[in-house]
């Protein structure tokens, strides 16, 4: 990951804070001599929303693109009805935190 990548996650987790969300880093990068226990495709950012719900960003610089692995991670939690969102930048998440709370807010 970029450092512009890290600062991204950075400032999403901070957005996610301000949102009431329980956030962290998910840190699921191979390592030379470990063995990859995690998900393939999870995301970079992992949060529990104010309602209960699972979160997942994916957070990607400027010229970055998911891996397949990536879209389906988030496609699957926003089935099940979680927040799956892949962003560029924090403002993007903050558009998606606002539609997606206006949608809750309708059911």
């Amino acid at each position: 990951m970029s450092r512009d990548e890290n600062i991204v996650v950075k400032e999403c987790i901070e957005v996610l804070e301000l949102f009431g969300f329980y956030a962290f880093r998910n840190n699921n990068i191979h390592a030379p001599g470990r063995t990859f226990n995690g998900k393939k495709g999870s995301s970079d950012i992992l949060a529990i929303s104010p309602e209960g719900l699972f979160c997942a960003v994916e957070c990607k610089k400027n010229d970055g693109k998911p891996s397949k692995g990536q879209i389906d991670f988030v496609v699957e939690i926003e089935r099940r009805g979680g927040y799956g969102v892949i962003v560029k930048t924090s403002e993007e998440l903050i558009r998606y935190l606002k539609e997606r709370k206006s949608v809750l807010n309708k059911s």
